[in-house]
């Protein structure tokens, strides 16, 4: 039913900032009787297990998904290099996949699902890790004041009042964020209609 109703959604720190205000507004012009339960959480494998409990309707997530969940690809975040504006390499057009292994990394503690753990792999790098926290904004507060570089996604990053400067690696990389249900068999008319205007609102702001 369409006209009451919970949806329990799962999402990570930055599409919780970014995407899911204007996604749940729009929906809520259409659908007002229905109601919101989110949970926010940068453990991936948890979330999953969530999801494939039903304990949560859907979930966001960075592919790849390991669950058997349906899951339906959303848009490619870009990986970015970030710098203190007074860095060495602040005005180098890019950074280089050899001052990975180079220069003081601030690590973004994700637990056992790491996107930028898996970039330094595939580049074959290993990080010089000076400091390691469990936030994106204090990753944000520690490099702005000189104690190393980091990578986050562009994301997380749109509307940072941080004295930054954003790179683009050598070599682009990128993540892929994708949402997902344990099935549409399974999935209440009010889940459904949300993966809709998910799509519907990434395609009308990201065009």
């Amino acid at each position: 039913h369409l006209e009451s109703g919970t949806i329990r959604v799962g999402c990570f720190t930055s599409v919780a900032i970014q995407w899911l205000p204007g996604m749940i507004q729009t929906f809520l012009r259409d659908y007002p009787g229905i109601e919101f339960d989110l949970h926010c959480s940068d453990d991936q494998k948890e979330m999953e297990k969530l999801v494939r409990r039903g304990d949560l309707d859907c979930g966001f997530f960075v592919l790849p998904v390991k669950s058997e969940l349906e899951t339906i690809p959303l848009k490619r975040d870009p990986m970015l290099i970030v710098l203190p504006k007074d860095h060495p390499l602040a005005e180098a057009p890019n950074f280089p996949i050899s001052a990975l292994s180079e220069q003081p990394y601030i690590e973004l503690n994700e637990g056992d699902f790491s996107e930028m753990r898996d970039l330094f792999a595939q580049y074959g790098a290993k990080p010089k890790t000076s400091l390691t926290v469990q936030n994106g904004h204090a990753v944000m507060a520690l490099v702005s004041n000189g104690f190393g570089f980091s990578i986050l996604p562009e994301l997380i990053l749109h509307g940072t009042t941080f004295p930054l400067i954003c790179k683009e690696l050598e070599t682009p990389a990128f993540r892929e964020l994708a949402i997902s249900i344990r099935s549409r068999e399974t999935a209440s008319a009010a889940t459904l209609k949300f993966l809709d205007c998910v799509r519907q609102w990434l395609q009308d702001h990201y065009q």
